[in-house]
């Protein structure tokens, strides 16, 4: 998962003179990392539920995701908009509290920083509702994969009987 980031962030670094490559990089990184964001959720439900870990739960993870790939990719996509629309707007309270004087941050008082957190407490809390959310989400979208497996198994071994 850090060489989706890191990898991306350093070819683009390195081929800032061409926007379009840029992008396509960019877009390729984040479409491999909000993939791998849902299989190792799904992997983490794998671990809890199966008593698999490491590798053998993503490799689970991956194999029940076959088919619903896209409904994965939606479910992890809509879970980092939402905690990045969060990320911004304490950014962004941060951003304004702190005001520039010349060129250096104004010290900040332990005050400010209490104002800040208190500000931003219904944002906090509605990350961490998100949070607690998405594994609700995840565990109900393993469950579905589950069953949908099993039945798929199923008539698998009727046809094979027949």
């Amino acid at each position: 998962m850090l060489a989706c980031t890191i990898v991306p962030g350093m070819l683009v670094a390195f081929l800032e003179t061409r926007p379009f490559v840029r992008v396509v990089v960019e877009v390729i990184g984040s479409g491999l990392e909000l993939h791998m964001m849902a299989v190792t959720s799904l992997a983490l439900v794998v671990s809890v539920n199966e008593g698999m870990y490491g590798f053998d739960a993503i490799r689970v993870g991956s194999d029940l995701m076959v088919g619903k790939r896209v409904c994965g990719w939606v479910l992890s996509g809509l879970f980092v908009l939402f905690s990045g629309l969060v990320r911004g707007t304490m950014e962004m309270s941060m951003a304004m509290a702190m005001t520039m004087d010349g060129s250096d941050f104004k010290r900040v008082e332990s005050t400010v920083v209490i104002n800040l957190l208190w500000d931003n407490m219904v944002w906090i809390f509605l990350y961490a509702l998100m949070v607690q959310w998405s594994f609700v989400v995840t565990t109900v979208f393993y469950f579905d994969l589950k069953k949908r497996d099993s039945i798929k198994s199923d008539r698998d071994s009727e046809i094979s009987l027949v």
